[in-house]
Protein backbone atom coordinates (compact mmCIF):
# COMPACT_ATOMS: atom_id res chain seq x y z
CA UNK A 1 0.00 0.00 0.00
CA UNK A 2 1.68 3.08 -0.79
CA UNK A 3 1.09 6.28 1.19
CA UNK A 4 0.47 9.77 -0.43
CA UNK A 5 3.19 12.39 -0.66
CA UNK A 6 3.08 15.58 0.16
CA UNK A 7 3.42 17.59 -3.30
CA UNK A 8 2.42 21.14 -4.30
CA UNK A 9 -0.94 22.86 -3.47
CA UNK A 10 -2.87 22.50 -6.23
CA UNK A 11 -5.21 25.30 -8.14
CA UNK A 12 -8.64 24.18 -6.61
CA UNK A 13 -7.16 23.88 -2.93
CA UNK A 14 -9.04 26.41 -0.19
CA UNK A 15 -6.69 28.93 1.68
CA UNK A 16 -7.83 30.61 4.66
CA UNK A 17 -8.42 34.15 4.75
CA UNK A 18 -8.02 35.26 9.10
CA UNK A 19 -7.30 38.27 10.84
CA UNK A 20 -4.46 37.43 13.27
CA UNK A 21 -6.00 39.56 16.62
CA UNK A 22 -5.64 37.42 18.99
CA UNK A 23 -4.13 33.45 19.66
CA UNK A 24 -6.29 31.94 17.82
CA UNK A 25 -6.67 33.32 14.21
CA UNK A 26 -10.28 34.49 13.15
CA UNK A 27 -11.37 33.10 9.91
CA UNK A 28 -12.97 35.91 7.60
CA UNK A 29 -13.33 33.49 3.75
CA UNK A 30 -11.69 31.27 2.06
CA UNK A 31 -10.42 31.54 -1.41
CA UNK A 32 -8.68 29.88 -4.27
CA UNK A 33 -6.54 30.94 -7.26
CA UNK A 34 -9.03 31.07 -9.36
CA UNK A 35 -10.02 33.90 -7.33
CA UNK A 36 -13.47 32.59 -5.90
CA UNK A 37 -14.18 33.46 -2.21
CA UNK A 38 -16.37 31.60 0.15
CA UNK A 39 -18.20 33.49 2.80
CA UNK A 40 -20.03 32.06 5.81
CA UNK A 41 -22.75 34.52 7.29
CA UNK A 42 -24.65 32.78 10.16
CA UNK A 43 -25.97 29.76 8.01
CA UNK A 44 -25.54 30.97 5.05
CA UNK A 45 -22.58 30.85 2.03
CA UNK A 46 -21.48 33.92 -0.17
CA UNK A 47 -19.40 33.66 -2.75
CA UNK A 48 -17.55 36.75 -4.02
CA UNK A 49 -14.98 37.08 -7.48
CA UNK A 50 -11.50 38.98 -6.85
CA UNK A 51 -12.13 41.52 -4.43
CA UNK A 52 -14.03 41.96 -1.15
CA UNK A 53 -14.18 43.31 2.23
CA UNK A 54 -14.59 41.71 5.78
CA UNK A 55 -14.86 43.35 9.43
CA UNK A 56 -13.28 40.84 12.05
CA UNK A 57 -16.15 40.17 14.42
CA UNK A 58 -13.84 40.09 17.22
CA UNK A 59 -11.89 43.27 16.64
CA UNK A 60 -14.05 45.44 14.24
CA UNK A 61 -10.77 46.02 12.12
CA UNK A 62 -11.72 45.69 8.09
CA UNK A 63 -9.49 43.85 6.08
CA UNK A 64 -9.31 43.77 2.16
CA UNK A 65 -8.26 41.00 -0.16
CA UNK A 66 -8.06 41.32 -3.79
CA UNK A 67 -7.34 38.23 -5.96
CA UNK A 68 -5.69 38.36 -9.41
Amino acid sequence: MSEAMPGPISDQANIRWACHCSASPILLAVYDRSGRIEVKVGDRYYIAHGHIQAACPRCGTWHTLEIR
